[in-house]
């Protein structure tokens, strides 16, 4: 008997809060992120440091995540290959070793009711908060992608989301594509196969891909529930992993630099909480939601002490030389508004204060206003 209960709009509304946070933050959402690539694309090797992450709580890319128990499924390679690519994730975050958990099943197709069992019992046992399946094929019997072939798989994605109220992250192939302009007119969702039911599932779809010449990878968002974030570029190698690409340009909208340069002034270990970065910049709330997202993507602010329940957001560029250069470079001609002082002042134009600056933080750094707004506040809590 299919079940549709039916209840008033108020009554759903008080069945639950809002939106659950990323697991991890911006790339895995609390339901379900396919992420995408073709092959030699480093799927793989952002699958296993999302779970890293996530597991440990800590991230060299700028990635933010509770610490939680994490279950891997291993369906696409050989177990040598898997303790391979851990063995340079991991590495400095010990507390994954304990928190993340493998799992190398030989036939698991979700697509049938044994296999979708066998996974909501191993997610169950592992008390998992994210599950990581590399890849999407590997667990479907059928041979075709037709959403009707995909329901079944479909179905049991969503329970483990809906139900269990556990984050997945799906692996996934993408098609070749072709240079037809009908190709490149396509929603980026149907570079995978079977796409149409895959996007009508996910919250979240990434596209990973990899530019040969530099050596340099690229997550794109191409769809996105909540928040959204900019793409931004990342490297590996095996002794250091994945590390952002510091040769990337930060674009910054007027609001976000606004926002920017008010948490950079915060005073020295505080956060600023939403509320009043509104207040402040005078932004609407989906507008300071947005750029917030956008500025923890480029690393540029972390999360703050919390503030009762409320969070609150901190710098995280004010000791970075590599992201103050990159925001001296966008912003050195830029005029810009004192989101708390309501006076225009030009970012390349020195003040009175300029040398004390740069003694202190290094030749041109007057051109950062984050740094002499930090500078001022330092020198008003001596006072």
């Amino acid at each position: 008997m299919i079940g549709m209960p039916i209840r008033t709009a108020l009554e759903f509304m008080r069945e639950g809060g809002g939106r659950r946070p990323d697991a991890v933050a911006p790339l895995a959402s609390a339901g379900i992120t396919f992420v995408g690539g073709g092959v030699g694309m480093g799927k793989t090797l952002i699958g296993l440091e999302l779970a890293v992450t996530k597991a440990s709580g800590e991230s060299r890319i700028g990635l933010t995540a509770e610490p939680g128990r994490v279950l891997f499924i291993a369906g696409d390679m050989a177990p040598e290959d898997y303790r391979e690519y851990l063995a340079m994730i991991v590495s400095g975050r010990e507390r994954a070793w304990e928190n993340l958990h493998i799992a190398t099943p030989r036939e698991l197709y979700l697509d049938e009711e044994d296999g979708a069992v066998a996974l909501r019992d191993a997610i169950s046992q592992v008390s998992a908060e994210l599950v990581v399946m590399d890849y999407f094929d590997r667990f479907l019997l059928t041979d075709g992608y037709h959403p009707k072939e995909l329901r079944p798989i479909v179905n049991t994605l969503a329970d483990i989301r809906d139900v269990d109220k556990v984050a997945l992250v799906m692996l996934d192939q993408t098609r070749k594509q072709g240079n037809s302009s009908k190709a490149n007119q396509a929603p980026a969702a149907d570079e995978l196969f079977g796409g149409r039911a895959k996007s009508a599932l996910a919250d979240r779809i990434l596209m990973l891909k990899k530019d040969a010449a530099s050596g340099v990878f690229t997550i794109t968002p191409a769809k996105e529930r909540g928040a959204p974030f900019a793409p931004f570029n990342l490297t590996f190698d095996a002794e250091g992993g994945w590390r952002r690409d510091e040769s990337e340009r930060l674009h910054l909208t007027p609001g976000d630099e606004r926002i920017r340069v008010f948490i950079d002034a915060a005073p020295p270990g505080q956060g600023r909480l939403c509320i009043e970065i509104q207040k402040e910049t005078h932004l609407s709330e989906s507008a300071v939601r947005h750029a917030i997202a956008r500025l923890q993507s480029y690393g540029m602010i972390t999360a703050g002490p919390r503030v009762g329940r409320s969070h609150t957001y901190k710098s995280a560029t004010l000791h970075n030389p590599a992201i103050q250069s990159a925001l001296a470079d966008t912003t050195n001609y830029a005029t810009l508004h004192s989101p708390y002082k309501g006076v225009q002042q030009s970012s390349g134009e020195q003040s009175s204060d300029a040398a004390e600056v740069d003694r202190r933080f290094g030749p041109g750094a007057h051109e950062s206003v984050a740094l002499t707004e930090y500078a001022k506040v330092e020198t008003r809590s001596a006072l």
